[in-house]
């Protein structure tokens, strides 16, 4: 079983959702800033994924747990719009530009503080999942960290 599938929650959400005009009271504010959130994960996801196969094998073992990070996050950011909502949000699969490996590698830094930054704010104005978006905030930043890192690895091995 799916580790983020919550029987007593999935009852009280179908009930909610299957009522007559049940929709009237979500958020649509919310709904959008949780739609952004899926969305940047699954760029994040596609990302990495193209860089995995651009990189060594140190830092491809780094990019494979941030990826591992990603698709939880995601998960999580998709039940989280399941409970809101009671619906899926459809997955379009982004389309990456090309670009050099440290090019790549410090905008998935950037990006990585930038989601930081997103999940801390939620986590102030979403009362119900301010843990979850402090945990993914604090992985974010962790990514962060590492992909600064492979860049200076990645910019020392070529010097």
């Amino acid at each position: 079983m799916d580790e983020f599938f919550v029987p007593d929650c999935f009852e009280k959400v179908w009930e909610r959702v299957t009522e007559r005009n049940a929709r009237t009271d979500v958020p649509m504010d919310k709904c959008r800033e949780l739609e952004n959130f899926i969305d940047r994960k699954m760029r994040a996801i596609a990302f990495y994924k193209v860089l995995i196969g651009r990189c060594g094998k140190r830092e491809g073992q780094t990019l494979c747990r941030i990826l591992a990070d990603e698709r939880r996050h995601l998960r999580q950011l998709q039940l989280e719009y399941f409970m809101l909502t009671g619906d899926s949000m459809p997955l379009a699969q982004p389309k990456q530009s090309p670009m050099g490996l440290l090019s790549a590698c410090r905008e998935a830094s950037l990006a990585e503080a930038e989601a930081c930054r997103m999940f801390r704010r939620g986590a102030e104005d979403w009362a119900h999942t301010r843990e979850l978006f402090l945990a993914i905030a604090e992985d974010e930043e962790r990514h962060s960290q590492l992909m600064a890192e492979a860049v200076a690895r990645l910019f020392k091995g070529r010097g």
